[in-house]
């Protein structure tokens, strides 16, 4: 009996957290809007066999903008205050929990693990009145390209990214980081997600001190490489792709 479930669970455990890689039908939609044939994913990813045959490996932006955020974390001293926006499905609240780090996370669907240095808040950020100037450090890590577009169940439809922005600079202390993480590329609007270009961008985060702009493109299913600090010359999408570059930004709050 153990040799069956191990042989049906293996790389499903656990199901909760956004791993980096996985295997995807190509060219495939998932959740609102995908056929039948497309959400095969989700019997297929259970029958290992089958997932050997039908699935592609896939690779996802997470792959730089985790290590990107870890990197720039670790620059401030263990102990400081660190909250995560859209925190659901990420291993890294609980890896700087697990590393000294006092993390505060806040998203809409509930986070699956505890730590005695991890606080949870299962709320919309604009309506917890968190305590101005808190923290030391704010991240979010590809996910205000999703406000208010109604995408998730439990979203708030019509609210803009700067209106999460101007809360996340509110609770952040002056001089406080701030990392984001967004798709890049030409300006388009999905029902799903948002691509920045430079220009909204800039006018996001016009409040904030930039400090330090990456650059991160997706060479084929398993790579993505960096291409710099400087804007790049956008790369081609291919067939079923909405963005094939991620920016990865680091910014300060102005001190006065």
């Amino acid at each position: 009996m153990k040799k069956i479930l191990k042989f049906f669970w293996k790389g499903l455990v656990p199901a909760e957290f956004n791993y980096p890689v996985s295997r995807i039908i190509p060219n495939a939609l998932y959740g609102k809007g995908a056929t039948l044939t497309q959400n095969l994913r989700f019997v297929i990813g259970f029958v290992p066999l089958l997932r050997e045959f039908l699935l592609k490996s896939s690779v996802s932006e997470r792959i730089v903008e985790d290590p990107f955020v870890l990197a720039n974390v670790f620059t401030l001293k263990k102990g400081s205050r660190i909250l995560d926006f859209g925190c659901y499905s990420s291993m890294v609240p609980l890896q700087l929990s697990s590393l000294g780090y006092k993390v505060t996370g806040v998203d809409l669907y509930k986070y699956p693990f505890k730590h005695p240095n991890f606080v949870f808040y299962n709320n919309d950020i604009l309506d917890l009145k968190l305590k101005e100037h808190s923290y030391d450090c704010i991240y979010a890590i590809s996910s205000l390209e999703h406000i208010g577009l109604g995408w998730y169940e439990k979203e708030r439809v019509g609210i803009s990214d700067s209106a999460v922005v101007g809360e996340l600079a509110r609770i952040l202390k002056p001089g406080g980081v701030f990392l984001v993480t967004l798709p890049f590329g030409r300006f388009k609007q999905t029902p799903y997600l948002e691509v920045y270009d430079s220009k909204t961008i800039k006018g996001l985060f016009k409040n904030f001190i930039l400090q330090k702009m990456e650059y991160y493109e997706k060479k084929s299913d398993t790579v993505w490489e960096y291409i710099g600090h400087t804007k790049p010359k956008l790369p081609k999408l291919k067939r079923g792709e909405v963005f094939n570059c991620v920016t990865c930004i680091k910014l300060r709050k102005s001190t006065y």
